[in-house]
């Protein structure tokens, strides 16, 4: 004799936290405890209703929304954990042929279309030879909202103005990591 038990949903005695399976029995949420909000916060949620890892193909772009510059890579890697609406990324990629310029330098391929309201998430640079960065300079790159690119800047330290970068060097390469929060 077999016994099959069928749950849809699995709560604490508060009745206020657990967890949500879907008729085909794939988890859809897990409600965590409500708190009281601080006074300098709102909390809006206090469900999770997704995770997700897995891997992304990074390209280099002449614009936020152009395809690859057509370079042939020796490396291209990136990976990505989704948790609700927060994306982790990183990548690393090197190139065998640069692009010639006149237009503005950019990396393309993102797992997830930022939010348009995700304003200048900035990744941490690991390592970026895939541009050359002028004298007295660093380097700028930045999560373009409402498109899956960084936008490549180099700012000039003694004005604080970005300045965009228009070519991409032959053999450059460009590690980096960061965060940015989708509507996906």
């Amino acid at each position: 004799m077999s016994s099959i038990l069928k749950v849809d949903e699995i709560q604490n005695t508060d009745g206020k936290t657990g967890i949500v399976i879907t008729p085909d029995g794939s988890l859809e949420s897990v409600k965590f405890p409500e708190q009281s909000s601080p006074s300098n916060r709102v909390i809006t949620s206090t469900t999770m209703s997704s995770y997700e890892e897995g891997t992304f193909t990074p390209l280099f772009r002449t614009s936020a929304s152009s395809t690859d510059i057509g370079s042939n890579y020796t490396n291209r890697v990136g990976e990505y954990i989704k948790v609700g609406s927060l994306v982790y990324f990183s990548f690393d990629m090197q190139a065998t042929i640069g692009s010639t310029g006149g237009e503005v330098c950019y990396i393309g391929g993102l797992p997830f279309i930022p939010a348009a309201s995700n304003l200048y998430s900035v990744p941490t640079v690991r390592d970026c030879t895939c541009v050359t960065i002028p004298s007295g300079s660093i380097l700028k790159a930045f999560v373009v909202p409402s498109v899956n690119a960084m936008h490549l800047q180099s700012e000039v330290l003694t004005s604080g103005s970005g300045v965009n970068l228009h070519v991409f060097n032959s053999g450059g390469r460009a590690n980096m990591s960061g965060s940015y929060i989708t509507n996906e």
